[in-house]
């Protein structure tokens, strides 16, 4: 088809390319990473934005296999902050990110920085499954969520830039509120230390 000239840069109503299609069809097979080369190459935006600010590599993180990240990480897909918190909802594909980015210092720092997200979910989750139980009701989705949740929490702290946990206290404002917000983006320990200044832990 692409020899008779079809085109690359056709989009859907929402604006999906070729490329979005692929990376939600969750198949495996070896070839997709050959096709995916041919279309990059052939000139299939990789980083196009479709109406839900979603590039390819995040419809693959959302709604593909690890196979779809892995190989659009392979072509050349920018991994960005955004692609690592959507994948802390699924360890397998957070470890391939991860992996990427191994070499990449300020990817890691910002990767070591979801670790306060990160205990803050696993905790809101636990209190979900609480409440569903207390109600009579089955928790076994909400394990499963905190499983997952907890499987990334123990490689986010692995990290070489991992922040203390001292997040997890209850925290009163000294300040103002953004100071819980630069606790969670600080991506160095003077800067954590710096923005827990601002609160009194109790």
């Amino acid at each position: 088809m692409l020899a008779a000239g079809a085109r690359l840069d056709l989009t859907t109503r929402v604006g999906d390319t070729i490329l979005h299609e692929m990376a939600a069809m969750k198949r495996e097979a070896k070839i997709r990473l050959a096709i995916l080369r041919l279309l990059v190459f052939k000139g299939a935006a990789l980083e196009a934005v479709n109406a839900r600010d979603e590039t390819p590599l995040s419809v693959a993180i959302d709604r593909g296999s690890t196979d779809d990240v892995r190989h659009f990480i392979a072509v050349g897909a920018k991994v960005r902050k955004c692609h690592l918190e959507a994948a802390a909802y699924r360890p397998d594909k957070l470890r391939a990110l991860i992996d990427h980015i191994a070499d990449d210092p300020d990817l890691l720092a910002q990767a070591a920085s979801l670790g306060g997200w990160l205990r803050g979910e696993v905790a809101d989750w636990r209190r979900r499954a609480q409440e569903r139980t207390d109600t009579g009701g089955k928790g076994s989705f909400f394990a499963g969520m905190i499983e997952r949740l907890t499987k990334s929490l123990k490689m986010i702290a692995e990290l070489p830039s991992y922040l203390p946990a001292d997040a997890e206290k209850p925290v009163t404002w000294v300040e103002e509120p953004a100071a819980f917000t630069a606790i969670q983006v600080a991506t160095t320990l003077d800067a954590y230390r710096s923005a827990l200044a601002c609160v009194e832990i109790s």
